[in-house]
């Protein structure tokens, strides 16, 4: 008797120690929970640094849409200017043609 209480001593510390091991290894839906918490970290990392990325290219093309801009009504004024110049000088030429007519008219009607 004293043997068989031994032998179910036995099998139940070896039953108990199985159930220890098992209880001391990670669990597997725990390793892929922690997988999957770091896959999640390095997206995050991933998709914070795109963030990042998108916001200094969002400051660069603000700077230059406002630099051309700057650059376009620089042209719209030279071209008004330019516009001016030329309509003056177009006025000052048919102002010219008219009275280089009127001295040829008043030339021709001198000489009958």
């Amino acid at each position: 008797m004293a043997d068989s209480n031994q032998n179910e001593l036995e099998k139940s510390l070896a039953v108990l120690e199985h159930r220890v091991s098992e209880l001391e290894s990670t669990p597997p839906r725990v390793i892929n929970l922690e997988q999957t918490v770091g896959q999640l970290e390095v997206q995050f990392k991933t998709m914070n640094d795109d963030i990042s990325e998108i916001k200094k290219e969002s400051k660069e093309t603000h700077k230059l849409v406002a630099s051309l801009g700057e650059d376009v009504r620089k042209l719209f004024y030279t071209g008004v200017v330019l516009a001016s110049v030329a309509s003056t000088l177009l006025l000052g030429l048919k102002l010219y043609d008219t009275w280089q007519s009127i001295q040829q008219r008043n030339a021709t009607e001198l000489q009958q």
